[in-house]
C-alpha cells in the first residue's frame, strides 16, 4: 500500500484546519442557509475530533437553522446517546424515516439512510447502503470512511484498512482515519506499527486530545504507565472535558495497584463533570474488584458482585470470586448476565469477537475449579486466540487468558507450553505475568468429604 508522508507545512496546515476538504465542498450539501451550513460544518470538525457533545449541539443547532436540512439531522441522531436522550432520539428517527429525500444530493440520501439503519442496528442495511454509495463515487470521503467503518464492524480488519489507507491518500487531513488505522495495527498484534500510527495522529493534530488518548491506551495495554499518564493528562490539557482520558487514568492507577490513586482518579474523574455517573459507577467497581484480586482478596471480590457492584462487575472477575468463595449464588448471576450480553453482542461481528473470547474464558475458569486442567488450558488458549489486542478492556481479557492458559500448563507440568503462554504475553506487556499474577489465579476443585 501507498503511504502518506506529509511535510512540515502541511501537517501545520492539517493541525490548523481540521475540516479542510469538508469545507471545500459546501456546495454538495444542500441547505442554502449560511448559519445551518456553518453551524454543520462545526459539528462535522467536532466529530473528527471526537468532541462528541460539541458535535451534538452543532449539528441540534444547524438543524434548527434550517429544518429541512435533513442530514444535520441524522448526524445529530448520529451523536445521540439512546440511553440518555431516548425520547430525542426516538422524535428524529421517526421525522427522517417519514421525511422526503427527493431533494437531498446522494451523499445525504446515503449519510440518511446509513444512520437510519445504524439507529435500528441493521447492520446489514448499513452494508449495502455504503457499498452502494461507494460504488458510485468510490472517492468520496463519507463513503470511505464508512466503508471502513462497516468493514470493522463486520470483523474485515484487511479490507476496513484499505479504505481507511485510501482516506488519508485523498483527504490526508481526515484524522479520525489515522486512529482507526492505529486500532487496526493493534488487533492485529502489530504493536509497533499501532505506535507509527498513533504517533503521526498526535504530530498531525497535536492541539486534540483524541490522538494523546490513543496513543495513551496503547502505552497503557503494554505496561508504560507513566508515558500512559502522561498522554492523557495532554489530552486533558487539550480538552478539559475529555471523558475518556479520565476514565484510562482510573486504569492507570488501578494497573500500578494504587489503592489511593484509584479513589483520588475516580474523585478528580466525578468533579470535571466530563464522566457520566453511570460510567463512573461501572469504572470504580472494575477498579476497586480489580485491585482487590491483585490481592488475591477474592471475599472482597464476592462482597462487590453481591452488593454495590451486581450488574456491572467484569464476568470473569465475578466469576473467580463466586469459585473461590464457594458462592454459588454468583455464579448463576453471573451466568444470568453473560446470557443478556449474548443477546446484544452477537448481533455484530465485532461483538461476537468480544463474546466468544469471554465464553471460552468462562469456560476455562470453570473447567479449572472442576479439577480438568487440560480442558481449562484449551479453553483458555481459545479464548486468547478469539480475542484481540483493539483497545485496553480487550487487549487485557486476551493477556488475563495468556496469563491463565500458563498456570493451568504449568500445574499440568507442561512448562514448554506455559513457557509459549508467558512470551507471548510479555511480548505484549512485559510487566503483564507479574501484573496479573493473583488476579488470573486458577481456583480449585473444592475438597471431597
Amino acid at each position: 500500500m501507498r503511504k502518506v508522508f506529509l511535510g512540515a507545512a502541511a501537517a501545520l496546515i492539517i493541525a490548523g484546519t481540521v475540516a479542510v476538504a469538508l469545507r471545500g465542498r459546501g456546495a454538495e450539501w444542500s441547505t442554502l442557509n449560511p448559519l445551518a451550513l456553518e453551524n454543520f460544518r462545526d459539528g462535522l470538525e467536532a466529530s473528527m475530533k471526537y468532541y462528541h457533545a460539541d458535535a451534538r449541539r452543532c449539528f441540534a443547532k444547524a438543524a434548527e437553522a434550517d429544518p429541512s436540512f435533513l442530514v444535520a439531522k441524522a448526524f445529530l441522531l448520529d451523536h445521540l446517546d439512546p440511553r440518555s436522550d431516548r425520547e430525542g432520539a426516538a422524535a428524529l428517527k421517526a421525522e427522517l424515516e417519514a421525511a422526503s429525500m427527493e431533494s437531498l444530493t446522494p451523499r445525504e440520501r446515503f449519510i440518511v439512510e446509513r444512520v437510519l439503519a445504524a439507529a435500528k442496528r441493521d447492520h446489514a442495511r448499513m452494508r449495502t447502503s455504503t457499498e452502494a454509495f461507494v460504488a458510485h463515487d468510490p472517492d468520496d470521503p463519507f463513503g470511505l470512511f464508512f466503508s471502513g467503518q462497516d468493514a470493522v464492524l463486520g470483523g474485515d480488519l484487511e479490507t476496513a484498512k484499505t479504505a481507511f489507507e485510501r482516506l488519508v491518500e485523498i483527504a490526508p487531513n481526515w484524522v479520525m482515519a489515522y486512529n482507526h488505522l492505529g486500532y487496526i495495527a493493534m488487533a492485529e498484534g502489530k504493536l509497533d506499527d499501532a505506535e507509527r500510527m498513533f504517533t503521526t495522529y498526535r504530530f498531525i493534530a497535536p492541539d486534540q486530545a483524541n490522538p494523546h488518548d490513543s496513543l495513551g491506551e496503547l502505552l497503557l495495554l503494554t505496561g508504560r504507565l507513566d508515558d500512559a499518564e502522561r498522554e492523557f493528562e495532554l489530552a486533558i490539557q487539550a480538552r478539559l472535558d475529555f471523558q475518556a482520558s479520565y476514565e484510562n487514568l482510573i486504569r492507570v492507577e488501578a494497573l500500578r495497584g494504587n489503592h489511593a490513586g484509584v479513589e483520588a482518579a475516580l474523585f478528580r474523574a466525578r468533579e470535571s463533570g466530563a464522566v457520566p455517573e453511570e460510567m463512573l459507577t461501572r469504572l470504580g467497581c472494575w477498579a476497586r474488584a480489580w485491585l482487590a484480586a491483585r490481592d488475591g482478596d477474592w471475599g472482597a471480590v464476592a462482597g462487590l458482585a453481591e452488593h454495590d457492584c451486581n450488574t456491572g462487575l467484569p464476568f470473569a472477575l465475578a466469576l473467580r470470586a463466586a469459585l473461590f468463595t464457594g458462592r454459588h449464588d454468583i455464579e448463576t448471576h453471573t451466568f444470568e448476565r453473560l446470557a443478556k450480553y449474548k443477546e446484544t453482542a452477537a448481533g455484530a461481528p465485532a461483538g461476537k469477537v468480544d463474546l466468544d473470547a469471554t465464553v471460552h474464558y468462562l469456560e476455562g475458569i470453570r473447567a479449572a475449579s472442576a479439577g480438568e486442567l487440560e480442558r481449562a488450558a484449551e479453553s483458555f488458549r481459545a479464548a486468547s486466540a478469539a480475542g484481540s489486542y483493539w483497545g485496553f478492556a480487550r487487549g487485557l481479557l486476551k493477556l488475563c487468558a495468556l496469563s491463565s492458559e500458563a498456570k493451568a500448563w504449568e500445574q499440568l507440568g507442561r512448562t514448554a507450553d506455559a513457557a509459549a503462554a508467558v512470551a507471548a504475553m510479555r511480548a505484549v506487556n512485559p510487566l503483564a505475568h507479574e501484573m496479573l499474577a493473583r488476579a488470573t489465579d486458577l481456583p480449585s476443585p473444592p475438597p471431597t468429604s
